[in-house]
């Protein structure tokens, strides 16, 4: 041993304790080395460690018990700490609440800050240092193939305490998302104030439209519609003054006005303030992020590192491999091209989210919004339909029912989301928007793609015996179930008999996403490149890099340069640094739909499920016999093409 001080302890540990087996002496040398690591400064006397380690050290035919009793509390706490939060949130996240000033006092109060801070005053977390052994993301992908559940298991139980953050830094980061998540949730357009040049409406009738989500979907619903090239540039404006925050803040969540968003003058040259919030907040969740960087070792000492290897817990350099091998395929401009020769005009950046793929076209949105509001009129429709759902995803009368009942659907404020089960006994909620007349389409459609994610959450919850194996790798591989649900959505409905894409949609949503991801990241890069910019400077650079991103690899395919429609992503504001789990989400659900193929749906995805949160690399070798790639994907868009269109 190096260490001196580690050395001597360990002697002594080795003489008290008598211990004789080889594996663990070899347990006992890592466990000081770990524990001396987080040893707290005011505690680092070799008399208190030594003491702690006679009185903690388990040997390993002893720790099994160890095991059982620590994954049972921390289901117990952080089960009843997510049950807490979500409901101190209710007011905030649900339409049918009113949230008082009080409300808003009260969704600051997180107390997981506090309990993590209490493993370590109560030296839970000394106790699993000690005890089980600590590996990097690269140690795991290294070990896990002689790997059983069990190891993974131990080293999971000590996972959360290879750093400490401050409670203090946490707790301001707790503060400003949901600050941030109320900024998003209220951010809606309504289409009735939108007038063109001549001061006429351009909707007859209102549309409040969420940014980014009731914004995106907008446009791809308008492709149905044959003069509906007005409408989508007009919205594609209001993403422009978004993105740059020249949209004036008194149209935001307002009926009462009407706005010429090409000229930017409403209501007779209204003199007006512009919304500077977006990128306010983003600095601010940045500089507290960076505070957290001196915590961490050099592996893992930015929020970008720390992304990427303790939450995606894939390496960026291969993520971005694969995304690169999207980006620069040539089958993009192919793809380009058909949608060009199908519109029968030159392609507008906001073609990125071309709808046209689907293999159902003859009911349009107008349509669909009728069935979907008589079918679900409230929150309680949609529930009481879940079991019929989930039965058309290829589950089993039995086990719909049995998922069903763990699932309630509430009426949200935002565009919606899925909340998780925090523990058995509780019950995961589905959030999505209602109107006051019922579920439109476009709720609908994003309800199903949230009932992907409840239905992957209920099943790697109850149908995991052990709690820290609970869920999955990371929220992409929840993604990944949640697109597979939604793609079904009109098939659900029974206005069609098959899914509601074919390749081509796949890829070019594909396209899509991985853009914006990259241009999260790049933003972050650049907010550590300058550390000391001013919302101003960060706007700025926010936008030019919307803009370089789509140079670099969609202006050529578009004939359009410097779009900067990459960045109107709400994520990047109240759910920092997530984007990269939706491209990568996407491929994993293409990997799994091969997989799958001819087989059932439901079964698989149990079996799927029952994996649990092992790495994202060791998952995918269970779940479908090889890693995360794009080329799969790829060669099947070569196909699809060269045999439909010849491109």
């Amino acid at each position: 041993m190096e260490d001196v001080f580690v050395e001597e302890i360990y002697k002594k540990v080795i003489e008290v304790l008598e211990i004789k087996k080889r594996k663990n002496k070899k347990r006992l040398e890592r466990g000081i080395k770990q524990l001396r690591k987080i040893w707290p400064e005011k505690k680092d006397n070799k008399k208190k460690l030594e003491q702690f380690c006679i009185n903690n050290f388990v040997v390993r035919k002893k720790i099994s018990k160890y095991i059982k009793r620590i994954q049972k509390n921390y289901e117990t706490l952080y089960g009843h700490l997510n049950s807490m939060r979500r409901e101190i949130l209710e007011p905030i996240h649900i339409a049918d609440l009113e949230p008082l000033k009080i409300d808003y006092m009260f969704s600051n109060i997180n107390l997981s800050p506090v309990v993590e801070d209490l493993f370590y005053e109560k030296e839970v977390a000394y106790f699993a240092a000690l005890n089980f052994d600590m590996f990097t993301l690269k140690e795991k992908n290294r070990k896990g193939k002689f790997w059983k559940r069990k190891d993974w298991i131990k080293t999971k139980i000590v996972d959360k305490f290879r750093y400490r953050e401050p409670k203090k830094v946490k707790k301001k980061i707790g503060e400003l998302l949901t600050q941030s998540e109320m900024y998003i949730s209220n951010y809606n357009i309504n289409t009735s104030i939108l007038i063109d040049d001549r001061g006429h409406k351009v909707y007859p009738d209102n549309k409040k439209l969420i940014s980014h989500w009731g914004l995106r979907d907008e446009v791809k619903s308008l492709y149905r519609e044959k003069k509906g090239i007005k409408k989508q540039k007009t919205i594609y404006k209001v993403v422009e003054r978004i993105v740059n925050q020249s949209i004036p803040k008194k149209v935001i969540n307002n009926r009462d006005l009407r706005w010429d968003v090409y000229t930017n003058i409403f209501n007779s040259y209204e003199k007006f303030e512009k919304d500077t919030r977006r990128y306010e907040l983003l600095l601010k969740l940045f500089k507290q992020n960076r505070k957290l960087d001196a915590y961490y070792d050099k592996t893992n000492n930015t929020a970008i590192k720390r992304n990427f290897n303790l939450n995606v817990k894939i390496e960026r350099k291969k993520i971005i491999k694969e995304f690169e091998k999207i980006l620069e395929s040539d089958l993009t401009g192919k793809t380009a091209e058909i949608i060009k020769n199908d519109l029968g005009r030159d392609l507008e950046p906001f073609d990125i989210w071309y709808d046209g793929f689907k293999t159902d076209q003859t009911v349009n949105e107008a349509e669909l919004d009728k069935i979907t509001k008589e079918k679900y009129k409230s929150c309680s429709d949609f529930e009481d339909d879940l079991e019929n759902i989930i039965g058309k995803m290829g589950f089993s009368e039995e086990m719909s029912k049995e998922i069903a009942d763990k699932i309630i659907v509430d009426n949200a404020k935002g565009s919606g989301h899925a909340w998780g089960v925090p523990m058995k006994g509780e019950k995961a909620h589905l959030r999505t928007r209602f109107d006051e007349d019922g579920m439109n389409y476009k709720g609908y459609n994003i309800a199903i793609h949230e009932l992907g994610h409840n239905v992957e959450q209920v099943l790697s919850q109850y149908y995991i015996e052990d709690y820290m194996l609970t869920g999955v790798p990371n929220t992409a591989f929840s993604e990944a179930f949640a697109f597979m649900f939604q793609k079904n959505d009109l098939r659900i409905l029974g206005e069609s008999e098959e899914t509601n894409e074919n390749i081509l949609r796949k890829f070019w949503n594909l396209y899509e996403i991985i853009g914006v991801a990259l241009t999260e990241i790049k933003i972050w890069e650049w907010m550590y490149e300058n550390p000391d910019a001013d919302t101003g400077r960060l706007k700025d650079a926010a936008v030019q890099i919307s803009k370089d991103v789509w140079n670099e690899y969609y202006a050529e395919n578009f004939n359009v340069v410097s779009s900067p429609i990459l960045g109107i992503y709400s994520h990047m504001i109240n759910h920092p640094l997530y984007l990269v789990n939706y491209p990568l989400g996407h491929l994993i659900e293409s990997m799994i739909e091969d997989f799958i193929d001819g087989k059932s749906i439901g079964e698989e995805m149990m079996r799927m499920c029952k994996i649990g949160s092992i790495t994202p690399k060791y998952w995918m070798k269970e779940a479908v016999g090889e890693h995360i790639s794009s080329e799969p994907l790829l060669k099947k868009v070569k196909l699809f093409v060269d045999n439909n269109f010849g491109v």
